[in-house]
């Protein structure tokens, strides 16, 4: 497991390995993490969004991916994670 706490942080990673899951926070410092999804995403990786800014992110964007509201509880994490790696694209509010 690796962290980052930025857009070009995550991408860095995301350069040298590849994960089964990448699991982005909705808004980061100098970007979103469906920035990070985009990435992944070209590289055959799947990726889960949490967020607390549903409302603030553009929804064409998010809906693109599997997300979780915050707050949130770990259930609910295992959840999200299952359909995120089995290709199911329902979410909270999508």
């Amino acid at each position: 497991m690796d962290c980052a706490d930025t857009v070009e942080g995550a991408r860095s990673y995301l350069e040298r390995r590849h994960y089964d899951l990448v699991v982005a926070d909705g808004k980061l410092p100098d970007g979103t993490g469906m920035m990070i999804g985009d990435v992944a995403e070209t590289k055959g990786m799947i990726t889960l969004i949490i967020t607390g800014f549903a409302f603030q992110l553009p929804r064409e964007h998010l809906l693109r991916y599997e997300y979780l509201l915050k707050p949130f509880r770990p259930s609910e994490l295992l959840r999200a994670i299952e359909r995120a790696l089995n290709g199911s694209t329902t979410s909270p509010t999508g």
